[in-house]
């Protein structure tokens, strides 16, 4: 069947309606781009445990469910799971790979009758229903790391064994084209069904009959392309290059020596964001660097990604960071959120472990999924409202660095204080009291949050909410500090005890003392965020 070029792009513009997220990196052109809008500093709303590392990325159907690829759940006897989790964060099913101590980086595709497509370390490729059952399968000789994508008209395209496979619907092949390479670099798809793959010695062009269109020449890549709207492809592969859809020849390179695991990202201006190990780099439209982000802050904390940035409609990046257990360094792990025009970090959610080479994937009401190697897939958004600190007393210790405005994002920037006079040893020499005025409204939920670090072990930290029904202080938190910043949730369950009638009044207080040897005086306490907060 033959399409014409306005029937293939109004195809596709109905294919990547109906589904959500259907793909990695959002759309089979691989922008990371989303009409949605999400939050500034996204909060957990909630988690799903799969038992296991997740490294592939999830994307979203048409009816909000969640897709990932195959994790292994950790246990004597690993067994391999596909899993299809509800918006709620529930789970709707699991299909399950059998015995395998392994997992796959294949991200799911979700073709426009709501089929999953995706490749398994089990070395089959599998098409799944929407209730979990399958459909068929295609065996390969190796594992899968790669991510397929699905055209408007269902065909299914799939880098497997170093081929690129068409397949139908129902599992048919259609033709498979040699490529040379099984690295995890993925295809994507043009708006006129050209199908960009990372093969041996370059990139492959070729035409949905499964004909060669051209080859670009240059080193594979570990990474998807990505289809510019101007239809320029964008290539990280030891540099970056800007391709003519048509001639296979080079727009503009920027020389800049890159292996990126992640896929370069496309603004709806036509700027290119680009994750490499340390840096997030921005370039024009034209190939010319805009700005340059590092991640490394000091010899004690390793900050990087293999994850490939999304940007919202608000033009603010998302990404995974931390790659966790493959460095001996302390990372600190979780997503991060860039101003996309300023280069500006507005926000780090941290998260138990690092993102590692997981995607965030972004629904229609801004809510991010992204999956963890906790083993847990995590929904991200304004799940709670903060509360911040109206008025702060210093009752113990001085200030040497920022103030009230600091405490109220997770953003790196600390009100600073130092130890004072204490007249006793049981006397604490830091005491920091914070007081606040809930909106008026109905809440079911609150917490007290605080992200803090100390310059040394030995120091203890206290969190003590004011009870107005019996006018006293209490413990609510107690535990000894870290040297990078440790964020701790704290539920208020009796709302109406630690918030005063009529007032909506709201008291906590931190402090600090050290219970060891202080190897350097004196010691110091950094508070990055100390909110409360209500949904």
């Amino acid at each position: 069947m033959k399409y014409t070029l306005s029937a293939i792009t109004a195809l596709i513009a109905i294919s990547q309606c109906s589904a959500q997220w259907p793909t990695f990196h959002g759309n089979n052109q691989r922008t990371g781009r989303s009409s949605a809008t999400g939050s500034a500093t996204p909060e957990i709303i909630w988690s799903y445990d799969l038992q296991g590392p997740m490294i592939n990325s999830p994307v979203v159907g048409p009816d909000g469910t969640i897709y990932t690829g195959s994790v292994w759940s950790e246990t004597l006897l690993p067994s391999a799971f596909i899993h299809a989790i509800n918006p709620d964060g529930t789970v709707k099913w699991r299909y399950e790979l059998g015995f395998y101590d392994d997992q796959t980086e294949s991200t799911p595709a979700i073709g426009p009758e709501g089929n999953v497509y995706v490749g398994t370390p089990r070395n089959f490729f599998v098409a799944l229903n929407s209730s979990g059952q399958e459909i068929w399968r295609f065996t390969t000789l190796d594992d899968i790391t790669t991510n397929p994508i699905v055209a408007p008209n269902g065909t299914v395209y799939a880098k497997l064994d170093g081929f690129l496979f068409a397949f139908t619907p129902t599992g048919q092949v259609l033709w498979q084209f040699p490529i040379g390479s099984n690295w995890p670099g993925s295809p994507a798809m043009a708006l006129d069904g050209t199908i960009y793959v990372p093969g041996a010695g370059g990139l492959f062009a070729i035409n949905p009959n499964g004909t060669q269109k051209w080859k670009f020449s240059g080193p594979d890549s570990f990474s998807s392309p990505a289809v510019a709207d101007n239809g320029n492809i964008i290539y990280a592969s030891g540099n970056t290059y800007s391709i003519n859809p048509n001639t296979g020849g080079i727009v503009w390179i920027f020389n800049e020596a890159i292996s990126p695991w992640s896929a370069p990202t496309i603004d709806a201006q036509g700027n290119i964001f680009i994750v490499d190990g340390w840096n997030l780099r921005k370039l024009s439209p034209a190939g010319g660097l805009l700005w340059e982000r590092d991640f490394l802050y000091d010899v004690n904390r390793l900050e990087s990604s293999y994850s490939a940035p999304i940007i919202d409609a608000a033009n603010r990046l998302y990404f995974g960071l931390g790659t966790g257990k493959r460095y001996a360094l302390e990372s600190a792990k979780g997503l991060v959120t860039y101003d996309g025009a300023t280069g500006t970090k507005l926000d780090n959610l941290l998260l138990p472990e690092a993102p590692s080479t997981s995607s965030p994937a972004m629904a229609p009401d801004g809510t991010i999924y992204i999956g963890c190697l906790d083993g847990k897939l995590y929904a991200l958004g304004d799940g709670w409202s903060a509360v911040q600190a109206q008025q702060y007393t210093l009752v113990r210790g001085s200030l040497f660095g920022g103030g009230l405005s600091d405490l109220h994002t997770s953003n790196n920037v600390s009100m600073s204080l130092r130890p004072g006079v204490t007249l006793s040893g049981s006397q604490r020499p830091i005491v920091l009291e914070l007081e606040s005025t809930v909106p008026a409204g109905s809440i079911t939920s609150m917490q007290f949050v605080i992200e803090s670090r100390t310059t040394s072990t030995s120091i203890r930290q206290w969190i003590e909410l004011y009870n107005f029904t019996t006018a006293t202080w209490v413990s609510v938190d107690s535990r000894m500090t870290s040297l990078t910043d440790q964020r701790i949730e704290i539920p208020i369950t009796a709302m109406a005890e630690y918030m005063e009638s009529g007032t909506r009044r709201v008291l906590a207080r931190i402090s600090y003392k050290a219970e060891g040897p202080v190897l350097s005086f004196p010691w110091t306490s950094s508070i990055d965020q100390a909110v409360w907060r209500t949904r």
